[in-house]
């Protein structure tokens, strides 16, 4: 029987995104997002949890997010929405340790704003245009 995953992910952009190309010529870009949660321990203490995603985009989406990346709409700081696969990844850092890491193959990003934008007024900013496999403006879903 065949599984399905699917993860949504909205937080800011740690750094700027960075592109190459794949050994077959397609166009890639990697996107590093953490995701924090605060919630109250059993003392009664705050406490905070940080999950860093590196997100992948291929193809079409990643050559419309270099355009605003290139506009410098797409940098360090700015929001995002991210849905894709979520896939582990196997890896050895530099004690020699065997890590695992699940990240994210985007189908589907859109730009939300910065923190910049949110500080004067609750503003949401950004461009607002999504970018994915279908590239479809958001508002002509039929629902």
């Amino acid at each position: 029987m065949a599984g399905f995953c699917r993860v949504s992910v909205v937080g800011w952009l740690s750094r700027d995104p960075e592109s190459d190309y794949t050994p077959n010529g397609t166009l890639r870009m990697k996107l590093s997002i953490p995701v924090s949660r605060r919630y109250t321990d059993r003392n009664g203490q705050e406490q905070e949890n940080t999950a860093w995603y590196n997100v992948t985009v291929l193809g079409r989406s990643a050559e419309g997010l270099m355009k605003l990346s290139e506009m410098g709409a797409l940098a360090k700081g700015k929001q995002v929405f991210v849905e894709g696969r979520l896939e582990p990844r196997d890896w050895v850092d530099k004690e020699g340790k065997n890590r695992t890491s699940l990240d994210i193959t985007a189908d589907f990003v859109q730009l939300l704003g910065s923190r910049a934008d949110n500080q004067g007024g609750g503003s949401r900013g950004g461009s607002g245009a999504p970018f994915g496999d279908d590239e479809a403006p958001i508002d002509n879903v039929p629902f």
